[in-house]
This record gives structure tokens, sequence and C-alpha cells, in this order.
């Protein structure tokens, strides 16, 4: 017995099927909504990375300080 194959879109495609018009305008330039999002979370995962990194530097520096 042969199953029938469906394509499967995956979540991104039906959201995407469901705005219509993926794309936003940003200092002129035609971006897709989900890649801008994306870059935006990624620069503010590297943010609070870089914060945390320094806060704990900082804390580990006063518990032992160099001589």
């Amino acid at each position: 017995m042969q199953q029938c194959r469906r394509e499967n879109k995956g979540t991104h495609g039906k959201m995407l099927n469901a705005l219509g018009n993926p794309y936003v305008r940003v200092l002129g330039h035609r971006i897709l909504l989900f890649d801008l999002g994306g870059a935006i979370a990624a620069g503010i995962m590297l943010a609070m990375a870089a914060a945390v990194g320094i806060r704990h530097t900082a804390e580990l520096y006063r518990q032992e300080p160099l001589p």
C-alpha cells in the first residue's frame, strides 16, 4: 500500500502564509520579517552575553583580587 506524501512546510511556512507579505522596509532596504527578527534577537543575545561576562569577571576579581 502506497502512502500519500504531503509537503511539510513547518511552522515558519504556516506563519509566512498567514502574513501574506513577509517583507519589511528598513532604511530603504527590503528585508524578510523573520530575518530582521533573528538579527535583532542575535544582537540582544550578544549584548546579554557580554554584560554577564563583564559582571562575572568583576565579581570574581572582587572576591580574589590580584596581588
